[in-house]
């Protein structure tokens, strides 16, 4: 097997992780990602983590910055689809960390997930975000805190201490 195919498969899954960190969609994020390796391969440049979590990032934030078109139809014009029950993925505590993630700021999600989940020192992820390490530091500590608490006042954690 050819090992380089093999590191960007590896590194396209990190970029997807990343940006559905940052989005918290799926769609979304595998637009940013598609769009972030379709801007590296057309600039000719250096293909690396960080060069493409950078091109996610700036993705996502043009994303924000973009005002949206939302067009309303009538309801009567739409097609009667019949929603099945999805089966839920994420039991239990992964639900309650879900949960406590999307309540996070976008940067100190971003800044969680490159320090736990992608192994970056503090030092890269203020390179990153264009931030003071202090500040980093700072937002990943509050971080962590938000998460405990909502982990230990959610009705899951309530149900495990007393079942």
């Amino acid at each position: 097997m050819d090992p380089i195919p093999d590191a960007l498969a590896a590194l396209t899954d990190r970029g997807f992780r990343y940006a559905l960190a940052l989005t918290g969609d799926r769609d979304r994020a595998a637009d940013a990602l598609q769009d972030a390796w379709v801007a590296m391969l057309r600039a000719g440049g250096e293909v690396g983590p960080g060069y493409l979590f950078a091109a996610i990032r700036s993705r996502i934030c043009d994303q924000a910055r973009r005002p949206r078109l939302v067009v309303l139809s009538d309801p009567a014009d739409l097609p009667d689809i019949a929603e099945e029950p999805r089966e839920e993925l994420d039991p239990g505590r992964h639900r309650d960390l879900a949960t406590a993630l999307a309540r996070l700021r976008e940067d100190e999600r971003e800044a969680l997930f490159l320090t736990a989940v992608e192994s970056w020192t503090v030092e890269a992820v203020a390179a990153h975000q264009q931030r003071p390490r202090n500040t980093v530091l700072s937002m990943l500590h509050r971080a962590r805190i938000k998460i405990r608490a909502c982990m230990s006042t959610s009705p899951g954690a309530q149900e495990r201490q007393h079942g």
